[in-house]
């Protein structure tokens, strides 16, 4: 359970060290971390944005987030990196996934277009080979980031959506979170389940590994 030492622990471990007023112009939905510093987000808004050397910038006065083009045309539900930041991953709720090219100033790469209801949070393979997002079967698709092509499906075994996913470090790993509170962990290569774990009564609409891929972290609507 938790405790007031707990709350003490991780306010004084997790402190704010800046706010950027007005990044979107309207609800922020997605954020991920680049090397370096950098963030993505995307938003309700259909923007994402690229920020660029964020500390240094709030120092100078503020950082400037540079919004990727050609904008997805509806919300944008989740954003993904490689591990080197040079490429990323989108989800939008219009049924896309875009692929970026971050190193090149944030042109598009391809759009993969699954359709509504079949990308539900996305996950790009730390080398940038391979994408994957979940679907509203209970399934979670990926695509080869080079050609655009369908070369994996991971069955959760469940009726519930699939809303997040994740890469471990190495890739060798992929996990899904269901609306039904679940985790599955899948061989990458293989497709096959390795771990089922209940994460909660509710919808678990975050999952993560930890930096050394031990550890699974999910997040729910409890």
């Amino acid at each position: 359970p938790r405790t007031r030492a707990h709350t003490r622990q991780a306010m004084a471990a997790y402190r704010r060290t800046a706010t950027v007023p007005d990044a979107h112009e309207d609800s922020i939905w997605a954020v991920a971390w680049l090397p370096g510093g950098g963030l993505l987000t995307g938003g309700a808004d259909e923007q994402i944005k690229l920020w660029t050397g964020v500390e240094r910038a709030l120092a100078d006065g503020g950082p400037v987030g540079k919004p990727l083009t050609p904008e997805p045309h509806l919300g944008v539900t989740a954003v993904s990196a490689s591990a080197d930041g040079a490429v990323a991953a989108s989800t939008s709720l219009e049924g896309r996934v875009g692929l970026w090219d971050i190193a090149d100033g944030g042109v598009s790469l391809r759009t993969l277009e699954p359709g509504v209801g079949e990308c539900w949070g996305v996950a790009l393979h730390p080398a940038a080979t391979v994408v994957v997002s979940g679907s509203q079967r209970g399934m979670a698709h990926a695509w080869a980031v080079a050609t655009g092509d369908r070369v994996e499906a991971y069955d959760t075994q469940a009726s519930a959506c699939v809303v997040a996913t994740a890469f471990a470090p190495d890739g060798a790993r992929v996990a899904c979170s269901t609306l039904a509170g679940a985790a599955v962990v899948f061989d990458a290569a293989t497709a096959q389940p390795v771990l089922r774990a209940p994460l909660s009564a509710a919808a678990a609409r975050a999952v993560a590994f930890s930096a050394d891929g031990a550890h699974l972290v999910g997040g729910a609507d409890d």
